[in-house]
Order: structure tokens, then sequence, then C-alpha cells
């Protein structure tokens, strides 16, 4: 995908149960987790709406005070 940070792909189910984010079906429920460069959780999105995810995704990072890139 050209990224340079990693996306977590989790077919198995094994990190969303880790993270306790599996609904009652067994499937996982949408979540986005930021994570530091330290490695560190620094918030956790649980109510994630795909239609407005991408603005949702760009406003926290600022509220964390992740820089923008150019």
């Amino acid at each position: 995908m050209g990224l340079d940070y990693p996306i977590l792909s989790d077919p198995g189910g094994a990190v969303a149960s880790a993270m306790g984010v599996r609904g009652l079906t067994g499937m996982a429920k949408r979540h986005t987790v930021y994570i530091g460069a330290d490695g560190n959780v620094l918030a956790v999105d649980d109510n994630v709406s795909v239609r407005t995810h991408g603005g949702d995704i760009a406003k926290r990072l600022g509220e964390l005070g992740v820089a923008r890139r150019p």
C-alpha cells in the first residue's frame, strides 16, 4: 500500500481476542488503536463510523499532537 507505518491484519482473530474487541458473534468490532512511536497506546476509538472515519482519524491525531505530514 506504500504506507510508512504498519497496519495490522488479524485473520485468525488472536489480537481481537487479546484486546477484548470481539462481538457477540465472535467477529471483531471495528476499533482504531492509536499507538505512539514508543509502542504505548495513546488512544482507542471504539465508536468507528466507516462514513466519517478518515476525518475522525485526522482529528484525533491532531488532538494527540501528532504532526501532520506534508
